[in-house]
């Protein structure tokens, strides 16, 4: 998905700037270039001598808003099962302090619990 986002917001970048964005090797950044063409999700065009554009096809702005969402959707499995767990683990063990820390975090301290592993009493909350 980043390689289609980097190519969505400028097409003329080069293959060398594309591997230094994506942290890869310039070999790679060319294979991965060729395979979105051959799936169609890049076009090439030629500008002046030795210089390419790359844009993205129809298919590719369909492929990268379907990997997007795909991405969102298991984001907020995620954040929805840690927070279940946590309000478990919050519900389930006694609170013994509340002390203000900033504008919007609170630390809460819990009496020892299993669930903590005992060592672990205190944990810093967003509100």
């Amino acid at each position: 998905m980043d390689l289609l986002t980097i190519v969505e917001e400028d097409s003329n970048i080069t293959q060398r700037s594309l591997a230094l964005e994506l942290g890869i090797a310039l070999g790679l950044a060319n294979t991965y270039l060729r395979r979105c063409v051959d799936k169609g999700l890049v076009k090439i065009k030629q500008v002046p001598r030795n210089r390419y554009s790359y844009y993205l096809t129809p298919q590719g702005f369909t492929e990268k808003t379907r990997i997007t969402a795909e991405y969102f959707k298991s984001s907020f499995l995620l954040f929805r099962k840690a927070r279940r767990e946590f309000e478990n683990i919050f519900t389930s063990t006694e609170v013994t302090e509340l002390l203000p820390k900033g504008n919007d975090h609170v630390i809460a301290t819990f009496k020892n619990n299993k669930t903590f592993k005992d060592s672990f009493n205190k944990v810093l909350i967003c509100i």
